[in-house]
């Protein structure tokens, strides 16, 4: 499937981000207010420099010295991921508990097959020995892509290298609108990120041409074509919003392009890729004007990489309010000084002042009053801690999959206020669907009354709030958006839930995801009616349990085909250890001549040290075998 300016459903469907939760970075308000500036900081040996003060830093404006009047430090310690295996586990439930990551979007433009063979190469080893646990990704792409070279925001490694190993790259061909969809691929991409409030977004843009940057980060009179329209525009919202633009020439080096120093490697066949001395100017100008940096002519993409990692992880930022309040348009050169000796700083070096023809100057977004404002935004929100599971299920007829949604909040950080010796407050739950061409379906938008008295209200705060729900969805690949939280507290969570809906209709046999319950839990939950003569208990998405309990299972067979002669389905659940040895094993048969659902439940119990599990179901019908594996920890 094609499609043309394949920017991901983020970026099309992202109305609004969170406001009131957490504090968004400073932005332009009608005329120039709080300008915000990223701050890299190197010793003489190149490493990032930590716990400086405000009154080591001057910021400069045209030449004359601004007042900083907002400061703060960002220093997220840099930990390189456990070596990437398919056969890893991947985890079945999302939380949004956990430090601070970095945001990384890597943006790729069209190029020649050749191109993206090396590609493919140095963003799968930056993605492999960079991208940590609680890192945010996501793959665009900005020109002719298919839909499997994209990946809406994930922290699932596997998803980012499935979409990066997806990648083949267009043999070029005549498009005398090519400009004119490359700017507003890119103004829609960087208007939407910068609505991501309170934190530095690394854009990695991969390419091999950009527009005449220097025509328009400096015009104040009237733009002459769209595109220059919509590339000023970007450039705008990349400097207000935080996003450092990285842009990798996808030639690397190039012999008869200017500056060059060694070979292209041996074996790579394609056209010449030369690089003129226009296209450098616009790549440096493109990224020294949002505080990334450029690299062309070169093939140093893995050090590049690593570099980026080091700017995204240790800086300081700067806000101030100019003494020069002409909305004129110009662009204004910022530089920063850091009165210790021997220390480098890096920042953008400049801004575009608003013009009194901007349109939209005011890009700060309203608060956030219900959780339906909070999942527009596509990474999480931290502010309420919650884990959520998702189940899929074979539904009615050809209604679509049934999907459970198992929210688990943390009671304690509700806000919920002592009025008459019961913990008063509400409870908002909503979730939304979003799949790779962008479109959403809304969920279930739950608001409770909570009134909860000391006894509840301890369980609440020690073991969580459970809230099941249940949407239908058809087969296909999605970003399941959750948020929770108490409206009149102006506390509000989300989680992001990488999610796969099966056709349960494909194959001879399918399964249907699993789902775990405990006695153990005692979780303040609200279900719906229909699912208490489903579950025995209520879902569950925790997966650390006590040695010495019992987990129960609930599971779907579906058979696919109907046969004359009876069908006999084997279904087996193991309990393995790290190594993959069996500890457990339970086995149940079923036998039918008709297609139809078997529905299977056994308990696991867990009497085995403490240590890293996995539960591993399977069922087999013959020769067709389907699997899952549910990864736990007991302690």
């Amino acid at each position: 499937m094609l499609r043309r300016l394949a920017v991901p459903g983020f970026v099309l469907t992202v109305a609004m981000a969170v406001g009131a939760q957490q504090p968004t970075r400073p932005t332009f308000r009608g005329q120039v207010d709080i300008v915000s500036v990223d701050v890299f900081v190197t010793d003489r040996s190149g490493h990032s420099v930590p716990n400086l003060r405000l009154d080591d830093f001057e910021l400069l404006e045209d030449s004359r010295t601004q007042a900083i009047t907002s400061f703060a430090e960002v220093n997220i310690p840099i930990n390189p991921p456990s070596p990437f295996s398919a056969a890893t586990l991947p985890l079945d439930v999302a939380t949004n508990e956990g430090s601070d990551g970095r945001l990384y979007v890597i943006a790729l433009d069209e190029i020649a097959p050749h191109l993206a063979v090396r590609a493919r190469h140095y963003l799968r080893t930056f993605i492999e020995g960079h991208f940590e646990p609680n890192d945010v990704g996501a793959v665009v792409n900005l020109g002719r892509a298919r839909r499997s070279e994209a990946q809406d925001f994930t922290s699932d490694r596997g998803l980012l290298l499935a979409a990066i190993d997806s990648l083949k790259g267009w043999p070029p061909v005549p498009n005398p609108f090519r400009r004119r969809e490359q700017a507003a691929a890119l103004k829609a991409l960087v208007g939407s990120l910068a609505r991501i409030p309170a934190r530095r977004k690394a854009l990695i843009y991969v390419g091999r041409d950009m527009g005449n940057v220097d025509s328009v980060i400096d015009s104040r009179a009237r733009v002459r074509h769209i595109e220059e329209d919509d590339l000023r525009t970007a450039l705008m919202d990349a400097m207000r919003g935080g996003i450092a633009i990285y842009a990798l020439h996808a030639c690397g080096l190039s012999p008869g392009g200017p500056l060059g120093d060694t070979d292209l490697p041996a074996g790579l066949e394609g056209d010449s890729c030369e690089v003129s001395l226009d296209q450098v100017a616009a790549f440096r100008r493109l990224a020294s004007a949002t505080g990334g940096f450029a690299l062309v002519n070169s093939n140093g993409f893995d050090q590049a990489l690593t570099r980026v990692v080091q700017e995204n992880s240790t800086y300081y930022v700067l806000g101030f309010s100019s003494n020069n309040d002409r909305n004129d348009g110009r662009y204004r050169r910022l530089e920063v000084r850091v009165r210790k000796p021997g220390l480098t700083v890096r920042t953008r070096d400049g801004y575009i002042a608003p013009s009194q023809s901007d349109r939209a100057v005011a890009r700060t977004p309203p608060a956030a009053i219900t959780a339906r404002d909070v999942i527009t935004s596509p990474v999480e929100n931290a502010t309420v801690p919650m884990k959520v599971f998702a189940a899929a299920f074979k539904g009615s007829g050809r209604s679509g999959v049934n999907v459970v949604i198992t929210a688990e909040v943390d009671g304690s950080q509700l806000g919920l206020m002592l009025d008459k010796e019961s913990m008063r407050g509400q409870l908002d739950v909503a979730s939304a669907a979003v799949d790779a061409s962008g479109k959403v379906t809304q969920g279930p938008h739950t608001v409770l009354d909570l009134v909860l008295d000391a006894e509840t209200y301890k369980r609440a705060t020690e073991q969580g709030i459970r809230v099941v729900s249940a949407v239908t969805l058809p087969p296909d690949r999605y970003q399941l958006r959750v948020a929770a939280g108490n409206p009149k507290a102006s506390r509000l969570g989300s989680v992001m839930y990488d999610l796969e809906v099966p056709d349960f209709s494909k194959g001879p046999v399918a399964l249907s995801s699993v789902v775990l319950t405990t006695n153990a839990d005692r979780s303040v939950t609200t279900i719906p009616r229909a699912f208490t003569t489903v579950f025995s208990t209520a879902p569950t998405a925790k997966r650390e349990f006590s040695s010495g309990t019992s987990v129960s299972l609930y599971l779907e067979a579906y058979l696919n085909a109907d046969r004359r002669e009876a069908r006999i389905v084997d279904l087996r659940v193991d309990l393995r250890d790290e190594q993959g040895r069996v500890l457990r094993s339970i086995s149940d048969r079923r036998t039918r001549t008709d297609k139809g659902t078997e529905v299977f439940a056994a308990a696991v119990p867990l009497n085995v040290q403490a240590g890293v599990y996995a539960i591993h179901v399977e069922a087999a019908s013959g020769a067709a075998v389907v699997s899952r594996d549910i990864p736990i920890r007991v302690r």
